[in-house]
């Protein structure tokens, strides 16, 4: 009897911890595995300082008018609620190949893929989650190779907000 209860809860703690260890290889907590790592430089940006860079942007005006790119600059920052970026290039060989190993089996469930580009031993994906409304909640850059790195902006923007930033910064 003891031997059929231990088995039963060694099973049930097994099963238990399944649905953990399945989200820790989840592409959204990137950041978060390796922002505090050695060799990381990592910076998070909250709405604190995303208000104050508008503040500063709106105020730095010539004469009161305000041209089409800090309309641009203004516009961009209310829609946007955090940025949180690791730069991986001063880490450790260990750390890379473990980061290289996390890009390549994270799950990118719950997000749209927009671009992937390969280039040499670079490998770039440009992911987006969107609402239910189809507003782009997050967009996730993540970069293994030569030049990893995560980049995590959060915020509220719509398609055609986007189509105007995208084409006002190739103008």
């Amino acid at each position: 009897m003891k031997k059929v209860f231990a088995t039963v809860v060694l099973s049930l703690v097994l099963v238990a911890s399944l649905p953990v260890a399945a989200s820790a290889r989840n592409v959204e907590s990137l950041y978060s595995r390796y922002a505090g790592k050695p060799g990381v430089e990592s910076v998070s940006i909250g709405r604190f300082w995303i208000n104050l860079a508008k503040l500063i942007v709106s105020l730095d005006d010539e004469g009161g008018q305000t041209d089409k790119d800090t309309e641009l600059a203004i516009n961009t920052l209310s829609h946007i609620s955090s940025v949180r970026v690791a730069d991986l290039s001063g880490c450790s060989e260990s750390v890379l190949a473990e980061f290289e190993e996390d890009v390549k089996y994270s799950s990118t469930d719950g997000y749209i893929l927009m671009s992937s580009v390969r280039d040499g031993n670079d490998n770039v994906q440009i992911l987006v989650r969107k609402d239910e409304d189809g507003v782009i909640r997050e967009l996730l850059v993540v970069s293994a190779g030569d030049d990893p790195a995560v980049i995590q902006i959060e915020g509220r923007i719509t398609e055609e907000e986007a189509a105007r930033y995208i084409s006002a910064s190739m103008e």
